[in-house]
Parts: C-alpha cells; structure tokens; sequence
C-alpha cells in the first residue's frame, strides 16, 4: 500500500484503487503487487519532489524520471520494471477517466527489453578517419575524411548525410543544419576537426569538381550530388581499411555521438536534442552508457 507522506490525496487513493485493480481485477500476485506499489511509491514521491500534486505532467516530467533512474545507478532490468509500473499506472489512470492524456506513450517496451548498443572507442574511431582520410587520391582523401568527420561529430543518418547542402554548413559559427526540412531538423555544433575537415573539402576539391548551381555538400567525381548507394560504396571500404574487428555501420556511428555527446550533455534533454528525436528511453540509455566512460566525450568537441 502506498504511504502518504504529506501526499496529495489524490495521489495516494488512485494508486490504492490502481493497486486493488492490479490485484482483483488482473489476479497479481501478492509479491507482484507489492512490486508495483514500491514502484508506484517512487514515482509519487518524485512527482513531489518535483513541485508536482496531481498526474497531469508532460513527457518532460517523464522524461526527468528516467533519467533519475539512470543517475541511481540501477540495472536496466530494474529501470524497465519501474518505468513499465508507470505505465501501467497511467494507462489505468486514463481508462478511468482520471487523466486526458498518457504521458508514457512514447516509452516503447521494445527499447526496454533491447541490449545497449555497440560503440566505438576512441580509437576505433580515429582508426576510422585515418582510413577514410587514407583513401586514394587527393579527391577521396578530402571528400570521405569530411564525410566520417561529420558522421561522428553530428551524428547524422546516413540519409541525412548525402541530402546536406553547401548552404547547411556555416563554418564561422561552427555549425552544421541536420535535417533540414524535416521534423529532425536541428543546428549541431561542430568542433575543429570536423570545422577543419569541411573547409579543406568545400575550398579545395569539391570546388574543383562542383559546378556553382549545384547545392550538395558532397559530391561524386562527376560533380553530381553523391548517392545513399554511392556513400554505402565509400563506407564500407572504409570500414574495411580501418581493419576494425566487428561489424561497424552508420548507425554504430550514431550511437557512438549519442553516447559520447550524452558523456558531456548536462540533460537528457540536450541528447534528444543532439539526435533529432525525443525518445526519452533512448537519451537515458546513452547517458547510462556514458558513465561508464566518462571521458568518452573529449575527442567530439575537443581539437
């Protein structure tokens, strides 16, 4: 049963009633149950500690809770069964008429039951610009060095890659518009190297090769904007030439920024924000992963 504690009323009745559900209704188990009331009890006691005295909260507020459970140190087991108690509580809440919408809808079961991702070590990425910037000729050289600097600095889809403009690329403020035209859209701060590799591409070979109306940062030898099959070519001759021992893929890449950016963020927040999305699981298991290397984040920004 859940303690008040100088809690609202409210509070406290919908979980008892949720918790006599839990237990007539669904037939739980005694231990079940009292695994659901702990688990009920945290999360009122965070909705208090948080200026909170009724459940209509945002996913923001979720969001907030699971990063608690992140910086708590449990296990991701345990994260999945408090956070699946949550939305179990809210989903009685709003079959009950006691809340308009479910703030939890967003937190997907299936991220809480998947393994963390692979990510690269500092090394492995290193060894991954060296290769690319390693590729023969001068014009390979400068285009895919870009290409791998700006995959690991800002995290993009490779989708997202081959569609950059020369126009989203603004070297003096230090950025780069991922994108752009989407509901990802968002301006990733770059560091030097990435700031560097971009300027030795965009002044010395794409100009090169590049007529003046044509709009795509990276381009092949032709001068036509580059394929997503064109940059599947590139990349895993890359992948190959690093001599790395696993399967690496644009998307290790991503999670490898997710990860390293989440090591320096000071929010979960800024993570979705980083990645263009607003899985609050996701950023929470980046920044998980992150503790686990806290310098991890050094080489993203640093020079």
């Amino acid at each position: 049963m859940v303690q008040e504690r100088g809690a609202a009323p409210r509070l406290a009745a919908d979980v008892a009633d949720f918790l006599r559900h839990l237990s007539a209704e669904r037939d739980l188990s005694a231990n079940t149950v009292s695994a659901y009331a702990a688990d009920a009890q945290q999360f009122v006691e965070h909705l208090l500690e948080s200026g909170r005295r009724d459940w209509a909260i945002a996913k923001a507020d979720v969001d907030r809770y699971c990063e608690m459970l992140a910086g708590r140190g449990y296990a991701m087991s345990t994260q999945s069964r408090k956070i699946a108690s949550v939305r179990a509580l809210y989903r009685f809440l709003q079959e009950r008429g006691r809340v308009a919408e479910n703030p939890t809808d967003d937190l997907t079961r299936s991220w809480q039951r998947q393994s963390p991702p692979s990510v690269l070590a500092t090394e492995e990425i290193d060894r991954l610009i060296e290769a690319a910037t390693a590729s023969p000729g001068e014009f390979a050289g400068q285009r895919e060095r870009a290409m791998f600097e700006v995959l690991y600095g800002t995290g993009v889809h490779a989708s997202e890659l081959v569609r950059l403009d020369v126009a989203d690329v603004d070297l003096r403020a230090g950025q780069v518009c991922c994108g752009r035209g989407t509901r990802a859209q968002r301006d990733q701060p770059v560091g030097p190297r990435v700031g560097q590799a971009l300027r030795s591409w965009m002044h010395g070979q794409r100009r090169r090769v590049a007529g003046e109306g044509q709009p795509a940062l990276f381009v092949n030898r032709r001068g036509e904007r580059l394929t997503r099959q064109g940059f599947w070519l590139i990349f895993k001759r890359v992948v190959k030439s690093a001599g790395l021992d696993r399967r690496v893929s644009p998307r290790t890449i991503r999670h490898t920024f997710a990860t390293n950016l989440a090591a320096r963020a000071a929010s979960a927040s800024d993570v979705r924000e980083g990645l263009g999305h607003s899985s609050a699981s996701a950023s929470t298991m980046y920044r998980r992963l992150a503790r686990k290397d806290p310098k991890s984040g050094d080489r993203l920004h640093g020079s």
